[in-house]
């Protein structure tokens, strides 16, 4: 198992969603600061 690529998976996929939420709400200042949070592994 690569862990530093399923890392980068799921790094990739949480900045999608991230992505998505932050155009359906229009909450830009929130949710890229979540996903750095999070993914600062």
């Amino acid at each position: 198992m690569n862990w530093t690529y399923l890392l980068d998976k799921i790094r990739q996929h949480l900045q999608k969603v991230g992505d998505y939420i932050t155009r359906y709400y229009g909450a830009e200042e929130k949710f890229p600061n979540y996903i750095n949070d999070y993914c600062s592994f």
